[in-house]
């Protein structure tokens, strides 16, 4: 994974490669241990993990930590699925017809993945409060049934 740093110029400072799994396919930036600073959560699709790479604040990163989540994980999103507060990960995961989700600690790091049954191929994932009751819902985009799986958070 290869990060470029503007310059304020409408150019770029060379890269720099930061090893995110074997096939880095989709990312996110948060700030996931609450330091005010980005960090980022990237979809290793051939590994069949998710990396978390914590921000200095000066456009470097730390080495990786991997996180088991579902075969071929396409698709991200972050979420306060458990009403803390807390950054909490949905995984949209190919080859397993399923979601994985990974509360968050807190501090950077994560609880191990829960898995829904979702339809054939699911390959985005997305968050928003559907029902309009204060609490994160779930989206997932089935491209092999073209079909959506919702999953509604009632924690109210």
């Amino acid at each position: 994974m290869s990060i470029l740093l503007g310059n304020g110029d409408r150019t770029f400072q060379p890269q720099v490669t930061y090893v995110a799994g074997v096939n880095p396919f989709y990312l996110i930036v948060s700030d996931f241990n609450a330091d005010g600073k980005p960090d980022l959560a990237v979809a290793d699709a051939f590994g069949a993990t998710i990396d978390i790479l914590l921000g200095n604040g000066d456009g470097t990163f730390q080495p990786q930590v991997t996180y088991a989540v579902g075969s071929h994980p396409k698709s991200i999103a972050e979420g306060y699925f458990n009403g803390d507060g807390i950054p909490d990960l949905a995984v949209a995961n190919v080859n397993s017809n399923n979601m994985s989700v990974l509360l968050g600690n807190g501090n950077g790091t994560f609880k191990t993945q829960v898995t829904y049954a979702v339809g054939t191929t699911p390959e985005a994932v997305a968050v928003a409060d559907l029902n309009g009751n204060g609490n994160v819902d779930v989206v997932v985009g089935n491209n092999g049934t073209a079909t959506a799986s919702v999953f509604l958070n009632l924690l109210n």
